[in-house]
């Protein structure tokens, strides 16, 4: 009996320690915990939204919805923000099999093929490729390059129209391998001239903008670059091209303010944005900073995914954003307006388009792009380490917009003009429950692990941010 006594006493005894822990835990929950959104925490829902990109893509394609995961492919990419680019273009590839799209699966599977030869994707792509090609292709392949010129000499004279393109980029890139430049830079302006729009067009953009810059033409070279990225490119290629035209353009169009060419040159620094590396991207960022507060942020600078609109008599700013599809806080901004007053005759600046948000969270960065271009980057504070503090990763979409939204501490409403609201001035919901974007009046806690789940800005950075975001905009959070 006194054996018996005893163990009865220590169990009761942990038992006690455990009710200590979780009574200990309740506290902070309710007590010391901040935001998670406009209502308390509750545990990770994700409503169908997978944290692994890749998952989520494979999911959608298996369950036929191939356009959406082209569409999501593209945007993630165009965002820079997919470390296995190799893997997310073999499964684009497939997609646009799935969507019967076969010029544009074989876009991607050259584009494997060129960027990525040494992965396992890269060998399958060129094995489909060469399969469909035949004997040229095979010589190609193989490095056998005056083979493979004179075997697309023959094929060329008997090609219909619609083959020629293609056919052209491959003698071209024979050419210059045996150092016959001139010969292949006249192939790729065949290609640019002559077959707009066709196989191969924006690489052979970026291949005779090279040529165009060595030999003495810069400005001529920037155009030709921009058609090639306007028709889509941003592979290798066009990386490579961008590094070596990009400098020296910015040297001489920037400290010769030469504003003209402004656009232009951003666009060659957002292919370059796309493919940098964490490393890189600080000092391609500053560049574009200076491009974009005047070609955004100025009301009378030109841009791309801009127009200009004339007040006429009975326009109002809420009209006019219903009209072009953006909103009154974006035009208001962009025209540096104070008021909602405008006059006839009054111009106006409007960018149109869709916005994407980036948050990487080991780098307490969020960045604004508007029609996959880079807008700005800012800091960020995000949750803390722990079961229901931790920012969420993944794609999401954009559900909520407030402007100073009320703070929901447990059963209690809490006002914006109450100093305990730690909700900021705006509020950017996500399709996931209670987690977002907002403001916040402690500044000292952007750019750390400061929150409950929900990513915390300065409240001048992310009234910019709110005024840019639509309902439906994407946003990618990664680690």
């Amino acid at each position: 009996m006194a054996r018996r006594r005893r163990r009865t006493k220590r169990v009761s005894g942990w038992w006690w320690a455990a009710a200590a822990v979780v009574v200990a835990l309740a506290c902070w929950y309710f007590f010391f915990r901040e935001e998670g959104g406009l209502e308390p925490l509750r545990p990770l829902e994700p409503s169908g939204v997978s944290s692994d990109a890749f998952a989520e893509w494979k999911a959608d394609l298996q369950a036929g919805n191939a356009k959406k995961v082209i569409e999501k492919i593209n945007a993630a990419l165009a965002g820079g923000a997919v470390k296995n680019r190799a893997a997310a273009l073999w499964l684009l590839a497939e997609a646009h099999a799935k969507a019967g799209d076969e010029q544009g699966r074989r876009k991607v599977l050259e584009r494997l093929a060129r960027d990525f030869p040494d992965t396992d994707v890269g060998v399958k792509a060129r094995a489909e490729l060469s399969a469909s090609s035949g004997g040229a292709m095979d010589y190609f392949l193989k490095g056998d390059y005056r083979k493979a010129a004179k075997a697309f000499e023959l094929k060329l004279e008997n090609a219909p129209e619609g083959k020629k393109a293609e056919i052209l980029w491959y003698l071209g890139r024979s050419k210059e391998e045996l150092g016959a430049k001139a010969s292949a830079a006249e192939c790729f302006r065949r290609i640019v001239e002559d077959h707009p729009g066709g196989a191969n067009y924006a690489d052979a953009c970026f291949k005779l903008a090279a040529f165009t810059f060595d030999a003495g033409h810069p400005l001529e070279a920037l155009k030709i670059f921009v058609k090639g990225s306007d028709a889509g490119g941003d592979g290798k290629l066009a990386v490579e091209t961008a590094k070596h035209i990009g400098p020296s353009l910015y040297e001489m169009l920037v400290t010769d303010g030469k504003r003209a060419y402004w656009d232009d040159l951003r666009e060659l620094y957002c292919v370059l944005w796309r493919a940098a590396d964490d490393e890189e991207r600080p000092a391609v960022e500053k560049k574009l900073d200076k491009l974009n507060a005047y070609l955004i942020f100025t009301p009378v600078a030109p841009c791309r995914d801009a127009v200009f609109y004339t007040v006429k008599s009975g326009d109002s700013l809420s009209k006019i954003a219903l009209k072009h599809h953006t909103k009154v806080g974006l035009i208001k901004r962009l025209n540096l307006l104070k008021s909602d007053t405008i006059y006839p005759g009054q111009k106006l600046k409007i960018l149109q388009g869709k916005a994407t948000i980036i948050v990487r969270k080991s780098l307490f960065r969020l960045t604004l792009l508007f029609n996959d271009r880079y807008i700005r980057s800012y800091p960020v504070g995000i949750g803390r380490a722990g079961l229901n503090t931790e920012t969420p990763t993944g794609q999401f979409k954009v559900i909520a917009l407030d402007v100073d939204p009320v703070w929901y501490k447990g059963d209690e409403r809490i006002p914006p003009e109450d100093p305990r609201n730690i909700l900021g001035t705006r509020w950017i919901g996500l399709d996931i429950p209670h987690y977002g974007i907002h403001g916040t009046r402690d500044e000292s806690s952007v750019g750390k692990t400061s929150s409950a789940g929900c990513i915390r800005m300065r409240n001048r950075d992310v009234e910019e941010v709110y005024d840019f975001v639509s309902i439906g905009d994407l946003v990618i959070i990664e680690d």
